[in-house]
């Protein structure tokens, strides 16, 4: 996971809120109420999808330059839809769970507690009974502040498997699961630990420990095909990035494969090394492991630098 500072595009993301309540959201009397992020019916209640661009198109483009194209989560780049690579297809991922009402009021205040930068967040539900009513605050349904982008969670093994659209990990993997927003954490990157092995693990000095290991649970950021992702990441991290990125083919991707494995996994497991490199030297394979590309600068800089 990396840091994402929304202080930056704060005054744009509120924007794209405000206009959506200001446009399909207030009666005679100014007092805004039927706010839908979707809603069963568009027409009747417009909601967070309308416009053109939509509300959320345009607010999708915001949070990708908060979040540097990557996925909260598990750092995979993302692209605008309709993405040429189906496993880099964004979503948006509601910090508070877009589905609490009043009742959830207290999980929502742990929250808020976990983080300033929903101080200016209240539940959408609470928002509209308000009176007066006033903005900020924003109703938590269709804040800027309570929404990153995340990926779908596919992969081509699992396409491979049969199974076409599961998604194994990040946003619909999490649902409305309990996860505190760790990527706010400035130092994040200290508090997250990626070993050479693929595996992910909270740093267990960390005093947001408990947090951080949860969020890795109920966003399968430990799933096989995550697992196996970063591990080939830190295999190619002895080599050259360009090279990398210049696989073409098949032949060049087998070639590149073997060389980066060409070590003590190997030979502890040939076989298993042997169907790696028959995967990922195929075009979808190869596709979105690039899309972790992250992982190459983490993976070098952890286990490729030498220490002085």
């Amino acid at each position: 996971m990396h840091y994402i500072d929304k202080n930056i595009n704060k005054v744009t993301g509120n924007q794209v809120t405000l206009d959506y309540l200001n446009t399909h959201c207030t009666d005679a009397n100014g007092h805004y109420g039927d706010i839908h992020y979707r809603s069963g019916d568009s027409a009747t209640h417009p909601d967070f999808m309308s416009g053109t661009p939509s509300y959320y198109e345009r607010m999708v483009d915001i949070l990708m330059r908060d979040q540097n194209d990557r996925c909260c989560y598990c750092l995979r780049r993302l692209q605008p839809s309709p993405a040429a690579n189906k496993d880099a297809i964004i979503t948006i991922e509601h910090i508070v769970p877009h589905s609490f009402k009043p009742v959830d009021h207290a999980k929502f205040e742990e929250y808020k507690h976990f983080t300033h930068n929903l101080d200016e967040v209240v539940l959408t539900d609470e928002f509209e009974s308000m009176d007066p009513q006033t903005i900020p605050p924003y109703p938590h349904t269709v804040a800027y502040d309570n929404m990153v982008l995340s990926c779908n969670g596919t992969f081509p093994a699992v396409r491979e498997g049969g199974r076409a659209n599961s998604q194994i990990c990040c946003n619909h993997k999490r649902g409305a699961k309990r996860a505190m927003p760790v990527y706010f954490l400035n130092d994040i990157a200290n508090h997250v630990v990626y070993l050479n092995t693929g595996d992910v693990q909270a740093n267990a000095s960390s005093p947001q420990c408990a947090d951080i290991d949860e969020v890795i649970q109920r966003a399968a950021l430990g799933c096989d095909s995550l697992c196996v992702i970063r591990k080939i990441w830190y295999e190619l991290s002895a080599l050259e990035l360009n090279d990398i990125m210049q696989c073409d083919t098949e032949d060049k991707r087998e070639k590149m494969l073997t060389e980066a494995f060409n070590s003590t996994m190997a030979m502890s497991d040939p076989i298993g090394t042997a169907d790696l490199i028959n995967k990922f030297k195929k075009q979808d394979y190869w596709d979105t492991l690039m899309l972790y590309d992250a992982f190459y600068d983490i993976m070098k800089a952890k286990y490729r630098t030498p220490t002085t």
